[in-house]
């Protein structure tokens, strides 16, 4: 299904910023994609633990943002 709109999102966290990166996207996801908006992040992760997000995010990933009330998780 088209959406009437896309946003797209680029987050570099391979840095200082790296918890605050992944706390957007947590909170991007109480809001998620819906029939007529897309949501998509392209998110550059920083190497080791990243806080409560773990180290998952060591590398860029491309993101499909839907609607997830559950912070702390992405």
């Amino acid at each position: 299904m088209k959406k009437k709109v896309t946003i797209i999102c680029y987050m570099n966290g391979d840095n200082n910023l790296a918890n605050e990166v992944l706390y957007a996207v947590d909170m991007m996801e109480t809001v998620g994609s819906s029939r007529d908006v897309d949501i998509i992040a392209l998110v550059d992760g920083k190497p080791g633990e990243n806080g409560a997000y773990g180290s998952q995010w060591e590398t860029t990933k491309l993101l499909h943002i839907t609607k997830d009330d559950e912070v702390g998780v992405i």
